[in-house]
């Protein structure tokens, strides 16, 4: 797990890089990490574009026009997403 410093310098670098950018593809690759979701996030995700990278803790959140945000985790190999509430457990 990276310490706090690094993760601070990967959002300031996504940040000059990525806002604005549209999701035009959406790759579900552990279908675990989203709870048996994977067609209705990518769906929710597709055509989104990234507003602001953030960070709180070691997590870098990405918030997402029309609300949503996705979460991640540097260090870790799951990657998180906040679903579609019919997606929820």
């Amino acid at each position: 797990m990276p310490e706090l410093p690094e993760v601070e310098t990967v959002v300031r670098g996504l940040r000059t890089r990525i806002i604005g950018w549209q999701l035009s593809r959406v790759e579900v690759c552990q279908e675990k990490c989203v709870r048996g979701c994977r067609g209705s996030l990518a769906d929710l995700l597709r055509k989104k574009k990234i507003l602001a990278v953030e960070r709180r803790g070691k997590n870098i959140i990405l918030r997402l026009s029309g609300g949503g945000r996705r979460v991640r985790s540097p260090g870790d190999e799951r990657e998180t997403a906040r679903p579609a509430p019919e997606c929820s457990p």
